[in-house]
Parts: structure tokens; C-alpha cells; sequence
């Protein structure tokens, strides 16, 4: 009976999720674009991660933690900075012309 009361709320979910995103669907399409293209990265650093956790010792309990949350955390930071860098240098280029613009 739960099983199919949980698939029930899963479904509710995914409808509700769709009707939240029906009106734009260019940026949902974007958004699986770059999560569809970033996979392979996560995956990647999740390997080495769990490669290093396994070559540590029990003890260092501290050390296993960070490794266990640092794919997420770097994965976290190359998506920001591949936003970040390239808005920033559009706003660097474009910021003088349109104070030229401004003054004339």
C-alpha cells in the first residue's frame, strides 16, 4: 500500500512539476542541456573522490567526509564559474560603450 501511495505522490510531482515549467520551455530545454552535458564532469569527479576515500586509512574520518562532499562542491563551482566568467567579461565589454552612449 505504500509503495503505491509514494509512486502516487511521484506522479503528483512530476505533474505538478510540469505545469509549474509549461510556459517556458526554452529554458527548460537550456537547463537539460547543461545538467545532460555536465554529467560525465560529476561522474568523473565522484570516481576520483571514491578512488581516494578507499586509499585512506578508517581513521581519518574527517578526511572521508570532505571527499564525500567535494565532487558536489567542485561540481558546484565550475557550473557558477562557467556562468560567472563569461557574463562578466560580456558586462566588461559592454559597460564602456553604453556609458559612451549615455554621455553623448
Amino acid at each position: 500500500m505504500q509503495r503505491t501511495q509514494c509512486r502516487l505522490y511521484y506522479l503528483f510531482a512530476i505533474l505538478a512539476c510540469g505545469l509549474l515549467l509549461l510556459p517556458y520551455p526554452g529554458t527548460v530545454f537550456l537547463a537539460l542541456c547543461f545538467s545532460c552535458l555536465t554529467l560525465p564532469l560529476y561522474r568523473k569527479l565522484r570516481f576520483i573522490s571514491l578512488k581516494r576515500i578507499h586509499r585512506l586509512p578508517k581513521q581519518m574520518r574527517f578526511r572521508r567526509s570532505f571527499w564525500l562532499r567535494s565532487p558536489l562542491f567542485f561540481y558546484t563551482i565550475i557550473l557558477l564559474s562557467s556562468l560567472v566568467i563569461p557574463l562578466s567579461i560580456l558586462v566588461l565589454l559592454v559597460a564602456p560603450q553604453a556609458s559612451k552612449g549615455l554621455t553623448q
